[in-house]
């Protein structure tokens, strides 16, 4: 009951912005491009879904792709944060401690 009273009150809402001339339009505007992006979008997918359920290799494919992606991106962020280790090291003479690393963090973000 609760929840059909709160709905009604908004679209109540949304009605009586309808009668005012321009903010009116704008509300339409408003909620024709918001079902318009929807049903594409939903619509896309349905149909991308239906084509990899009915091409398996295809499916196939672009999951290891994007496996092959996901470990390229954690592999090469690896060898960044190593690289940057290494940098700190070299700048500071030491290897930093966490302790230490977190406040150069925090010293790079105050600038």
């Amino acid at each position: 009951m609760r929840a059909e009273s709160v709905s009604g009150s908004e679209e109540g809402r949304i009605r009586i912005l309808m009668h005012v001339p321009v903010i009116g339009r704008i509300a339409e505007l408003g909620l024709l491009l918001a079902s318009l992006v929807l049903g594409l979008v939903t619509a896309f997918l349905a149909i991308v879904a239906s084509y990899l359920i009915h091409h398996p290799l295809i499916l196939v494919a672009m999951l290891g792709a994007v496996v092959a992606l996901v470990l390229y991106s954690c592999r090469k962020g690896r060898r960044a944060q190593a690289g940057a280790r290494e940098a700190l090291t070299r700048e500071f003479g030491h290897q930093l401690s966490q302790r230490e690393l977190a406040e150069r963090q925090l010293v790079g973000m105050a600038h």
